[in-house]
């Protein structure tokens, strides 16, 4: 983990990484959109470009990043969002988040990244957070055929998510920033056993 956090600091100290966009996912917008507003937290917010825009639509928003240098980012933009919205973010793993209970956890590229029995664990801690019925939204990669391993496959996830969620929506895709294979996924949080 800790070869991960030395590169994705370097991307940060180097400008703005590539999956940084400043663009709210359209998968977000659709979301905000149908479901009314509530507790959100955004796991691996980066600058916050999508805790923001939920902050915007009326969503109460706490925003996780474990680099500092992307967080002061974050927390400078949303000083300048009109509306500013209800927006707090901290610099934290996201494999420990605060208790909940959230009625929305979105998580964009950021858990794919963790070993396969890390992602699991992680999947977990995020049922815990959210109330029966809360939305997770989910967007990974996936490995590819060819080039370096990256991402984790479709029916991992699936399998990882199915004992705490009902998947609700799946669309796959391609990365706009490495055209690899993606998915976005609405998972709905399953009422724990009585």
């Amino acid at each position: 983990m800790f070869e991960l956090y030395r590169r994705f600091r370097r991307a940060y100290r180097r400008g703005s990484p590539p999956w940084d966009n400043a663009e709210v996912p359209p998968e977000i917008l659709e979301l905000v959109a149908e479901v009314p507003p509530g507790l959100a937290i955004d796991l691996g917010c980066g600058t916050g470009t999508t805790s923001i825009a939920l902050a915007q639509h009326g969503w109460a928003v706490l925003g996780l990043d474990f680099i500092g240098k992307a967080i002061r980012q974050a927390r400078r933009r949303a000083r300048q969002a009109q509306p500013p919205g209800d927006i707090e973010f901290h610099v934290r793993d996201v494999r420990n988040p605060p208790s909940g209970p959230f009625d929305l956890a979105v998580d964009i590229g950021c858990g794919h990244a963790f070993s396969r029995e890390g992602f699991a664990a992680y999947v977990g801690r995020i049922a815990d957070l959210l109330r029966p019925g809360g939305i997770f939204m989910l967007y990974a990669h996936h490995p590819e055929a060819q080039g370096p391993p990256r991402g984790k496959p479709d029916a991992f996830i699936r399998e990882a998510a199915e004992p705490h969620f009902d998947l609700v929506w799946h669309q796959q895709g391609g990365d706009p920033v490495t055209g690899g294979a993606s998915s976005w996924y609405r998972f709905s949080r399953k009422a724990p056993p009585r």
